[in-house]
């Protein structure tokens, strides 16, 4: 047989200390690469996940105006707590929203704004309540 013998009792197929130290070196190089853009993606995620909540919230209130009954005057301050609006993002709300007892709406514009400085409008129509993406941009 060529090269140094075992020692007694094992097989001699297993990794050196070196090879084990290259194998380590490059899952770390990968997990350094992949790590940042796992992290990226997932608060892109979040971020649609809130703007989702919102719209579905701004599309139920004239339902619940009219499932109320009552009037119902939405602001800025409102649409935030009820989608739970995170530190450092912006809700505006011009002017306050306003639905009637009938589903009918005053209109508006609701505006988003992210820690980052995008910016996600949604037009409110008069009347019918209907809400449409109005833009979409990054300053």
């Amino acid at each position: 047989m060529c090269g140094t013998a075992a020692p007694a009792g094992t097989s001699g197929a297993g990794f050196t200390l070196l090879e084990m130290l290259v194998v380590l070196a490059l899952v770390a190089l990968v997990a350094g690469i992949v790590g940042p853009v796992a992290a990226n993606s997932v608060q892109a995620a979040r971020d649609r996940g809130l703007r989702a909540d919102l719209m579905a919230h701004l599309e139920a209130l004239p339902v619940k105006a009219f499932a109320q009954g009552k009037t119902l005057t939405v602001d800025a301050a409102a649409l935030a707590r009820a989608i739970e609006l995170p530190a450092g993002w912006t809700l505006q709300a011009e002017p306050a929203l306003v639905y009637g007892p009938t589903g009918v709406a005053t209109g508006g514009t609701v505006r988003l704004t992210t820690p980052a400085g995008a910016v996600t409008s949604w037009r409110i129509r008069a009347v019918s309540g209907l809400v449409s993406d109005a833009a979409a941009a990054r300053p």
